[in-house]
């Protein structure tokens, strides 16, 4: 999350979490596939695995951003309902 300051409700953050390791998970495993394929001579089975890889970090890091601007509006509209109004005079 960008904010520091926003609440996030534990299971949501175990979410987060889970999401993260996976983006990392996939990240390491690009980088080793990138690496195999100069010794490897299926270097087309390794394309297809690392374009899978990329795929899923794809969907990944677009949940990521979901969960981020939902927990934002949902704060702003915490934040709103909490903050007192003044009465037109």
């Amino acid at each position: 999350m960008t904010n520091a300051n926003q609440y996030i409700n534990p299971l949501i953050q175990a979410v987060l979490s889970n999401l993260n390791a996976k983006r990392d998970r996939l990240i390491s495993e690009i980088d080793i596939c990138i690496n195999k394929a100069t010794a490897s001579n299926d270097r087309s089975f390794l394309a297809d695995k690392i374009t899978d890889m990329f795929i899923e970090m794809s969907s990944v890091v677009q949940t990521l951003e979901t969960i981020e601007k939902t927990v934002t509006t949902y704060n702003n509209n915490i934040k709103q309902q909490a903050t007192p109004t003044t009465p037109n005079a």
